[in-house]
C-alpha cells in the first residue's frame, strides 16, 4: 500500500517537473490559477509561494542563448588566445 503510494507521489513530481520543463508558458498560467484559487479560499501563505514569478523579458541581450550571439563572440575569443605551453 505504503509503495503504492509513494511511487504515485514520485511519478506526479517528475510529471510536475517536465510538464513546467518543456510547458513553462502552461505551467505558469496553471499555478497562477492555483494561486489565485487559494487565495480566494483564505490560503493567503500558500497562495503567495505558489504564485510564479514574472517572466523574464526575451530578446536579444537577455542571456538566454537563443540566438547563439553569445556564444559565439566567446568563440572567437577563444580562438583568439595564444596557445598554451605544456
Amino acid at each position: 500500500m505504503w509503495q503504492t503510494v509513494i511511487i504515485a507521489l514520485i511519478v506526479a513530481f517528475s510529471l510536475w517537473q517536465v510538464a513546467r520543463k518543456y510547458l513553462p508558458d502552461t505551467m505558469r498560467d496553471l499555478q497562477g490559477r492555483i494561486a489565485k484559487t487559494l487565495d480566494r479560499r483564505g490560503l493567503h501563505r500558500l497562495s503567495h509561494v505558489l504564485q510564479p514569478a514574472n517572466a523574464p523579458a526575451s530578446g536579444c541581450g537577455d542571456g538566454c542563448g537563443n540566438c547563439t550571439g553569445c556564444s559565439l563572440s566567446a568563440l572567437e575569443a577563444l580562438k583568439t588566445e595564444a596557445p598554451r605551453k605544456r
